[in-house]
């Protein structure tokens, strides 16, 4: 069931504040009282059990410096708090807000989903109810959008608090991240792209939705999808107060496992996007092949000149390759993996790094795939061994595999989404490859 409460000022007795600045064509969107092409921006802020929070995001949002072309739209995932109360009262005094709830939980992205279809602003914007904006944030990401329109996308830097209901303006620093300038490669290394971005509605009409079979990496998936035709912009500026919260979606085996996945599908993606590898003057190559046979050389020295090497000569396949076999030896996965990637998207016929790459996935994943399917069906992870046994399995091509997890998580709740749709999904693959 869904509930679509109208604003306090459309029943009978209500009053009727006055009308915000108006954008574009003014027909009427009779479902909800708003008028169609009024707001610039249409802000999604999903909810499920952050009353604690909603009161500050919504005053967040109100103090931005473009607040009247700015829609709200609060999708309520079946919350068991009283966010509604609290939005009511803000309905009261501001006509740009509005609130639907479905009476069971969906996923953030079933949310985000549902709020872009009732979208009607240009331009989109995801406000996580724990996250906090500087006061120009919204416009400045905008602007940016106006001054480039060949992008369709804009995101900026981050900083951290541990502290609740913090402001952009007061809070207790707790760490930032700035990230590198936009490009296909490093967006494919990473999703840099994360809190509060702001990007054009008419997206969707092309590439449709963010991807429900997953929990907390379906944005990253929608990003990539999009990117492979269209440029992103990357505002070097912090604009962006992150809670850093234990309950994240993004955190946990799922969402990495998701992550992987997701980025190794779309690897052969993106080839043709990425420059092939350089070819270096010979000075430079014989400077790279005595450090490659260096053995008199302790490894964290090796690394460190080899990393100096890359960040002079970032193009040259060979010495990425070389990099993940030493980070790889070293145990670590994460800097191993960047490197065995890069090799493959500058030299993608070059068959000992698609062996390594792909030696490197089996090697990191089979002890997760075997810890996953050990799992008791007493335990009460039961479900969620299953769902990140289906996504290892997917990672690793083991679509049969992955189709005997899904139809055991699907058992276990059919109304879970993540089962269901993942079961479609690896149903169509194996359908499509008979």
């Amino acid at each position: 069931m869904l509930l679509i409460l109208p604003a306090p000022w459309e029943k009978e007795g209500g009053f009727k504040p006055l009308p915000v600045i108006t954008q574009g064509n003014m027909e009427n969107n009779s479902n909800f009282g708003v008028v169609s092409g009024e707001y610039l921006v249409s802000a999604i802020v999903s909810t499920y059990n952050a009353e604690r929070f909603i009161r500050g995001k919504l005053e967040d949002l109100l103090a931005q410096s473009i607040a009247k072309h700015i829609e709200i739209i609060v999708i309520d995932s079946g919350s068991q708090q009283n966010e509604r109360r609290i939005v009511e009262e803000f309905q009261m005094r501001y006509r740009n807000i509005r609130y639907v709830r479905t009476e069971q939980r969906e996923t953030i992205y079933q949310a985000w989903n549902r709020g872009i279809r009732l979208a009607t602003g240009e331009f989109l914007c995801n406000a996580n109810a724990d996250d906090r904006l500087r006061s120009d944030c919204i416009e400045t990401l905008l602007q940016s959008l106006r001054d480039h329109p060949e992008c369709v996308l804009a995101y900026s830097d981050r900083i951290f608090t541990l502290e609740e209901n913090a402001t952009f303006e007061k809070h207790e620093f707790a760490g930032s991240v700035r990230f590198p300038p936009y490009s296909h490669f490093s967006l494919l290394e990473g999703c840099n792209i994360q809190a509060a971005p702001l990007w054009r509605r008419s997206l969707h009409t092309r590439f449709g939705y963010f991807d429900e079979r997953y929990r907390s990496a379906a944005d990253y998936e929608f990003w990539l999808r999009v990117s492979r035709f269209h440029n992103m912009y990357h505002v070097p500026l912090f604009l962006v107060l992150c809670f850093k919260c234990k309950e994240s979606v993004s955190a946990g085996l799922l969402a990495h496992l998701e992550f992987l996945q997701i980025q190794k599908e779309y690897l052969s993606k993106f080839v043709p996007l990425i420059p092939p590898s350089n070819t270096l003057p010979p000075e430079e190559l014989e400077k790279f092949l005595v450090l490659a046979a260096g053995t008199t050389h302790k490894t964290s020295d090796l690394l460190v000149e080899l990393e100096a090497f890359s960040k002079l000569n970032p193009g040259f396949s060979m010495v990425h390759h070389y990099l993940g076999e030493l980070y790889f030896k070293n145990d670590n996965m994460q800097l191993a993996k960047v490197n065995f990637v890069k090799a493959v998207i500058m030299e993608p016929h070059v068959q000992q790094y698609r062996e390594s790459l792909d030696g490197f996935f089996k090697f990191h994943l089979f002890p997760i795939l075997k810890y996953c399917e050990e799992t008791d069906l007493a335990d009460s992870n039961y479900l969620e061994s299953r769902l990140c046994a289906g996504m290892a399995c997917i990672t690793l091509d083991r679509f049969q595999s992955a189709y005997k997890h899904y139809q055991q998580a699907f058992e276990i709740d059919p109304e879970n989404p993540l089962a269901r749709q993942n079961l479609i999904a690896v149903i169509k693959h194996l359908e499509s490859v008979q």
